[in-house]
This record gives C-alpha cells, structure tokens and sequence, in this order.
C-alpha cells in the first residue's frame, strides 16, 4: 500500500515538473475501464529525454486504477543503472534494455567492460522484458514503451524494430488495451539540443492523449500484426508536437 501511496504523491507534484494534458478523446477513462475488467494496457509514447517516462507514469497514476497496478517501463540499460532507485520509490519496475545509446555510452565512456557486456547480454534482457511484460499484462497491468527504442531528436515515418508487435505477442490472448500519448515542451521549437535529452527541470511538458484502442482494433487498422508497429508510429506521429516531426542532426 506505500507503493501506491506514493505513487499518488507522484500524479499531483507539478514542481518542478509542471505539465499541460489534453485528453480530447477520453483516452484515459477508456484505458482505465479496460483496466477495470481484467485486461492489460500498453501505453505508448514519442522519446526525447530522461522526464519522459516519468511524466507518462504521473499521468497514468492519476487514475486509481493504473496506480493499483502493476507499471513496467523498458529503460536503456546505462540509464537503468542509474535512475532504478529513484524508479522503485516512484513504484515503477523496470526492465533494462541494451539500446543503441547504450552502446554509445560506453563508447564515449571508454567503458570496454561494460561495453562487451552490454553488447553479450543484448538478447538476454529483451527476452527477460518479455518475460515482464507476459507477466504483468497477463495481471491486467500496464507496459509503457517508447517504439523508437531509444532517445532521438525526432520522430520519423519509418518503425525501427518491432517492440510493439513483439509486446503483443508475449501478451497472449489478453486483449490488451493501447493508448497513444504525444510528448513535447512548451516553447521548444529544436528537439536536437543536448540539453533537451535531460529532466528539463521548470519546464512544462505536455501532453496530448490519443484515442484507446484495442489489440484487435490496432492489427486490423494495421493489416495485419506485422503492420503493428508503423501504425503506431503514424498514430504517434498526429499527436506530437509539429516541431518534432523535423529531422535534424543528431546530438549524442
């Protein structure tokens, strides 16, 4: 019952994370009623920095029912090592992920242990986050994940990999729910700034919530369960703020 506590705590703090939600479609109550009988839900969202997963996890906790659940959010693997304490207080469980800005962490770091590590147990801990995921959707929990699997200054047209297909499929027969969320920051017109990737302390985020929509809704407006993760790209791509969509040169 602390976790949960807490994790009220963290839906209503707004300093220093201010934020602006918009929820045109219900998209929440749709998740939340889900939820309520039995069934799992992903929620997905656009990636530029460290606050992101954080805001996606106080919205989610605004309702009663997501903050008595279960909450898994895939993180890279160098950023898991150091944010997984503040993660567990806030009652998110993690599952680390060997990303490409993992690699090029340790690179820059001249890490070469952790380097040759994170390259070996790649595959290792994308099974054990599909573990995870089976698990807690299986419990009528919920994942978040970011489809461009990783941090990047804009979001493209093109899926890379298939995170949201392979999601479904650990999730079974449960007929999860899917929700849509855009990210971005008041005022921000360039997303490639280094500074940008950080908390943005003081900074208002927003929010914009797309409509919910089910597993077998999402494989039929996608042709099929190949299809699943360019859709959710092109769904995330109408809620994203317009300056996002620019493609520009990349700041690691």
């Amino acid at each position: 019952m602390e976790k949960y506590r807490r994790r009220g705590l963290l839906a209503h703090i707004n300093n220093p994370f201010p934020v602006e939600i918009v929820d045109d479609f219900h998209g929440l109550t749709d998740f939340e009623n889900h939820l309520l009988a039995g069934k799992g839900g992903i929620i997905l969202l656009n990636h530029f920095s460290l606050r992101d997963f954080v805001e996606i996890a106080r919205f989610a906790f605004k309702s009663g029912v997501v903050a008595n659940s279960r909450f898994l959010a895939p993180i890279a693997y160098h950023q898991y090592v150091k944010n997984r304490h503040f993660a567990r207080l806030a009652g998110i469980e993690l599952a680390p992920l060997v990303t490409p800005d993992t690699i090029d962490y340790f690179i820059k770091h001249k890490n070469d242990q952790q380097l040759a590590f994170a390259r070996s147990s790649r595959g290792i801990f994308f099974r054990r986050y599909l573990e995870a995921a089976k698990e807690i959707l299986g419990q009528g929990g919920v994942v978040a994940i970011a489809p461009q699997g990783g941090r990047s200054q804009s979001l493209g047209e093109t899926a890379i990999g298939r995170p949201v297909e392979a999601s479904l499929k650990a999730s079974g027969d449960n007929g999860v729910i899917i929700l849509p969320v855009g990210i971005g920051i008041r005022g921000v017109t360039d997303y490639s700034t280094k500074k940008i990737k950080g908390f943005n302390f003081g900074r208002t985020y927003q929010l914009k919530v797309g409509q919910a929509v089910t597993r077998e809704e999402l494989i039929e407006i996608s042709g099929g369960e190949k299809g699943v993760d360019q859709k959710v790209i092109e769904l995330l791509r109408k809620l994203v703020p317009e300056e996002y969509l620019e493609p520009r040169s990349i700041v690691l």
